[in-house]
């Protein structure tokens, strides 16, 4: 082996690790696509699902024989509509972007603005629920009924660890969104 082979040789070592580093931060580049993708739908199909249940709730209220006073039956349906219509803004908001039509920069901050309505979705959709949880329970109690009363309890068992999950799973799907679109931005080493 003279010299000039071995020159060759090691210049070809030298190169070839380089080739990797671009398909690499292609292969980051789609990878982060990707995952933008499925967090976007995932958020989407969760508020899609929060529009119908809320949509369904004056049909759920009014179609059983509850015996509770009209008010509470009006306003319950009334925070399902309005919630669910809230959802619907939201989801359509999130359909709307196409991200990667955007500068990066750009599509963060929509994502930091979408994380601030759903926060304050949130913090309105507690609070009022909270009052309507507690004026169903008083009315419950106040029936003294003690099989519709453990059904409430039992309501309120299963329902709020379903809803903490839901609003995990949620936040997580932003900050997954978030964190996909900051590796589109990032160049890969």
């Amino acid at each position: 082996m003279d010299i000039d082979e071995l020159k060759n040789k090691w210049k070809l070592i030298d190169e070839a690790p380089c080739k990797p580093a671009v398909d690499e931060h292609q292969l980051a580049i789609k990878l982060a696509a990707s995952r933008v993708i499925s967090s976007k739908d995932r958020i989407m199909r969760h508020f899609k699902v929060q529009a119908v249940a809320g949509l369904a709730m004056p049909f759920l209220v009014f179609g059983m024989d509850f015996n509770m006073p009209m008010w509470l039956l009006i306003v319950y349906s009334v925070f399902g509509i309005g919630m669910a219509l809230w959802a619907l803004v939201v989801m359509l908001n999130l359909r709307d972007i196409n991200f990667f039509s955007l500068p990066v920069s750009k599509a963060l901050q929509h994502i930091i603005r979408l994380r601030r309505q759903i926060a304050l979705m949130r913090a309105v959709g507690i609070v009022v629920a909270v009052f309507l949880v507690l004026s169903l329970g008083i009315e419950i109690f106040a029936k003294n009924e003690p099989y519709m009363f453990y059904g409430f309890i039992a309501g309120l068992i299963v329902g709020l660890p379903i809803g903490i999950c839901r609003w995990i799973t949620v936040n997580r799907q932003t900050r997954r969104l978030e964190e996909a679109l900051r590796a589109c931005e990032e160049p890969c080493v």
